[in-house]
């Protein structure tokens, strides 16, 4: 009896966690990171729900097959009824099921706000492809149903891309793929905007590769914030901007490296705060601005490199209790290490500081004990407590570079310069001629002659005559919001935007959304007086406007 009850409770036990075990391990997401083994073609158009939404055709819905098995691998047309499909709707999606992978054409435009927020959407990737005859873009609805005629997407002619968004996409909109399970992504667009919390929270998100070619104007704010799994973010292609908050408590990301192909000009306060795990940053290019706290908390950064082509600043904060940071290397450019910059980066080793650098603020490397080098020119400012809280090794270390201060810092022995030898013979004291005041010179002013607006992709071209004699040309903005009011426009002052060579008779330059901008031109002359360079201007050309709803 006891044999047989004993026999009878292993066989429940052993079912019991057959089933928990069953439920305790999801399916797993692997299976989402390869290529389909099924050859892939268009889904079926009449599966798809379209409007037109800011002048485009837009994917709006998507309901599953009246029969048969929900489709886990969905392929959007290029076009629906002859029209060209340019963006996904916000909610597209909702309610479909688990996607496993989603592929998009390659000219698609815009993905809305929320179009994949919260849905099960494993994998995103595009497609090429030839299409017999052209497909037809309008921004309203067509007047005449589609003839027979109606171009179709060439069979075979498609090329799937994995991971890789469109290259056409200018706008992934706010919360765009907030809390999707979406994994690598791969940025391959020549003018990209992403939108606030676009992939915020999205757990599975594990490498982020920007190609070379690729240019993104911003990542908005919180963009990435709290994607839990992003490993790498690697830069080959152009980042203008990070905003504030970006990669904020991406906790498992291991590296930020621009290569050197890659550029990036401005990262925002607090862009990579709380990122726990970043071991290496790496930042090339223009760089123009760090914001305060742009790094600080990021316990384990090891390795930090910038490598800017320009000149630069950092915030405050920015790297403050990196507290594994060892190695930091600094380009020419920078002018000023700010409060608290490196405070609390308690196994700081190694600092490379430029030559172009002026003055050390208080408190940017306190806490110090374990710095082994640091290079300093003798011609820094620096304030006394600067290195306050600096152990034996750091004074040692300040004690061996050719700054004064430094030294009286260590409390090393600073050497009094020596006095000036006197001289032999008695030299008569010749007073220089007074140098000539410059003549004014006057410049011609220039007329701006064109002013052509590209509403898709809301830029404007300006063209202006030539001025034979000039060094270049100076352009010249105002931005008037719709719905200022006409006392205040009145108020708005003109701002300079750009310089440009003698050569440069045409420039392209973006445009504002829902605003009038008005432009001009003033031409300069470069001439030296006595050594030093001195500018004279044109007046200005006449007034240009463009308006952008």
């Amino acid at each position: 009896m006891i044999i047989r009850k004993t026999k009878k409770l292993f066989i429940a036990t052993l079912i019991l966690s057959l089933i928990f075990t069953s439920i305790a391990v999801p399916p797993s997401t692997d299976a989402y990171a390869a290529e389909t083994d099924t050859p892939l073609s268009i889904t079926d158009e009449s599966l798809f729900e379209t409007a037109y939404i800011d002048g485009l055709l837009t994917i709006t819905g998507f309901h599953q097959p009246a029969s048969g098995n929900n489709l886990t691998d969905i392929v959007v047309p290029a076009a629906i009824g002859g029209q060209k499909i340019r963006a996904i709707g916000s909610s597209a999606f909702e309610g479909v099921g688990d996607i496993h992978n989603l592929y998009l054409p390659d000219t698609l435009e815009q993905i809305f706000a929320e179009a994949f927020s919260s849905y099960r959407v494993y994998q995103v990737g595009s497609y090429t492809y030839h299409a017999t005859g052209d497909f037809a873009v309008s921004e309203t609805a067509p007047t005449e149903i589609p003839s027979p005629e109606t171009p179709t997407v060439e069979e075979g002619s498609m090329t799937f891309t994995q991971h890789q968004l469109p290259s056409c996409l200018t706008v992934i909109g706010e919360k765009a793929f907030y809390n999707s399970p979406v994994h690598n992504i791969i940025f391959n667009s020549p003018e990209l905007a992403i939108g606030t919390s676009a992939f915020e929270g999205t757990e599975n998100l594990g490498d982020i590769t920007v190609t070379e070619g690729t240019r993104i104007s911003e990542i908005g704010e919180y963009a990435f914030q709290n994607s839990g799994n992003l490993h790498s973010f690697r830069v080959s292609g152009i980042i203008d901007r990070i905003k504030k908050g970006a990669f904020q408590g991406a906790g498992n990301m291991n590296e930020f490296v621009v290569s050197e192909t890659g550029s990036i000009s401005v990262i925002e306060d607090e862009a990579f705060m709380n990122c726990a795990n970043l071991h290496t940053v790496t930042l090339r290019g223009n760089v123009t601005s760090i914001g305060n706290n742009a790094f600080s908390q990021c316990g384990n950064m090891n390795d930090l490199v910038i490598e800017s082509t320009t000149s630069y600043t950092i915030g405050e904060y920015a790297f403050k209790n990196n507290t594994n940071l060892h190695h930091v290397t600094l380009s020419n450019g920078i002018e000023t290490i700010e409060k608290g910059t490196f405070e609390n980066c308690a196994n700081m080793n190694t600092v490379y500081l430029p030559d172009s650098l002026k003055n050390i603020k208080e408190d940017a490397f306190k806490n110090l004990p374990n710095l082994q080098e640091i290079t300093i020119n003798e011609n820094v400012t620096i304030a006394p407590d600067a290195f306050e809280g600096a152990g034996d090794a750091t004074k040692k270390a300040l004690a061996n570079t050719n700054n004064a201060a430094a030294k009286a810092i260590a409390g090393a022995p600073v050497p009094t310069p020596a006095p000036p030898a006197v001289p032999l013979v008695s030299v008569p004291v010749v007073t220089p001629p007074t140098p000539a005041p410059p003549q004014k010179i006057s410049v011609s002013s220039v007329k701006l002659k064109k002013a052509a607006v590209n509403k898709k992709k809301k830029k404007i071209t300006l063209a202006w005559s030539k001025n034979p004699k000039a060094s270049g040309y100076t352009i010249y903005k105002k931005v008037v919001k719709k719905g200022t009011k006409a006392k205040k426009a009145k108020k708005i002052k003109f701002k300079k935007v750009k310089n440009v060579s003698a050569k440069t008779l045409k420039l392209s330059l973006k445009l504002a959304k829902k605003s009038t901008t008005t432009f001009y031109v003033k031409a300069f002359i470069k001439t030296n007086v006595n050594g030093k360079t001195i500018t004279y201007y044109s007046k200005a050309s006449n007034n240009k406007k463009a308006v952008l709803k």
